[in-house]
């Protein structure tokens, strides 16, 4: 895509809201239209019906707690809860890993 494309393209989506232009760094971000959108996903309601038990085994455990979402033969993480320990799992929210290297992609 072209530079003057991009934008255009940035332009129109920053007129909308679902974009935010920081002026002194010179980068866009997203924008509350885009914030607004994003919860109303598929993966915002599976935070939202899971947190209450996650939040309660957090507590009992103190262990990490890890939420994917399964999309196209990869597990993307849409929640982590952290554990107290100093050794833990080092994802990040909207980081893929295959089925294979991950626990939660394995069957008990």
């Amino acid at each position: 895509m072209s530079r003057a494309t991009a934008f255009r393209l940035l332009t129109t989506l920053q007129d909308r809201g679902y974009v935010d232009h920081n002026a002194s760094t010179h980068s866009y971000g997203l924008g509350p239209k885009a914030f607004a959108l994003g919860s109303r996903s598929k993966v915002a309601r599976l935070v939202r019906a899971a947190e209450p038990m996650l939040n309660r085994l957090r507590a009992l455990t103190d262990e990490t707690l890890n939420l994917a979402d399964y999309q196209g033969g990869r597990l993307i993480y849409v929640r982590i809860w952290d554990g107290v320990s100093t050794l833990r799992m080092s994802g990040v929210v909207g980081g893929e890993v295959p089925m294979h290297a991950s626990g939660l992609g394995r069957e008990s």
